[in-house]
């Protein structure tokens, strides 16, 4: 962090290498970040894996969820939907939120896992509870469509509202639409609403 010393990620990662060679979990994760962004290091996706493998194993629940990411992105590891939504699922048990909105997006999308509306509507709540933007805006476009939940342009338009005032982009074009389309009709069309991107980091 350049603090007290010269900033050197180099040597960081030297530092990380070594803790993590004695068995320092935060530092096979660090380790870990290093290499999925090439900090110090050469970028490599599959030693990154393998330390954030190493961490998760030994209950580093952001290694679990980094090492979903991989998995779900086919990125140093071989893409598989299922093994993120494993790993997505045990970092969401222990609490991390970006996991539970990955989790949601996967149900949604039925990858690794059978579609669920119902199942993406509860992880989406559960994030988006705790101020998770994304899962915010994934909220209200389930509650717009009725998937999984009964439909409710109120509601999609709370929980838009609470994304837009975080900045979210795509969230404030909705409300647009949504605005526009209750003036002209009282039935609400939604091809021209965007819904949430595919999960990401």
């Amino acid at each position: 962090d350049g603090q007290g010393v010269v900033q050197s990620f180099t040597k960081a990662a030297e530092l990380y290498t070594m803790a993590a060679e004695l068995g320092h979990v935060s530092a096979m994760y660090n380790l870990g970040n290093s290499y999925q962004i090439g900090q110090g290091v050469a970028q490599s996706f599959k030693k990154a894996a393998e330390l954030y493998t190493m961490a998760a194993e030994r209950g580093d629940v952001g290694a679990m969820f980094n090492l979903g990411l991989l998995y779900q992105e086919g990125k140093g590891v071989v893409q598989s939907f299922k093994k993120a939504v494993d790993l997505f699922t045990m970092a969401a048990e222990q609490g991390e939120v970006n996991a539970m909105y990955n989790l949601g997006c996967l149900y949604r999308d039925g990858q690794g896992v059978a579609q669920s509306f119902k199942e993406a509507v509860e992880l989406f709540t559960m994030a988006a509870e705790q101020g998770h933007v994304d899962a915010m805006g994934g909220l209200g476009f389930l509650f717009i469509k009725g998937q999984g939940i009964d439909q409710s342009d109120e509601l999609a338009r709370e929980w838009w509202t609470k994304a837009a005032n975080e900045g979210y982009e795509t969230a404030i074009k909705n409300l647009k639409i949504l605005d526009e389309q209750e003036a002209t009709t009282t039935a609400t069309s939604t091809t021209t609403l965007t819904p949430t991107t595919t999960c990401s980091s």
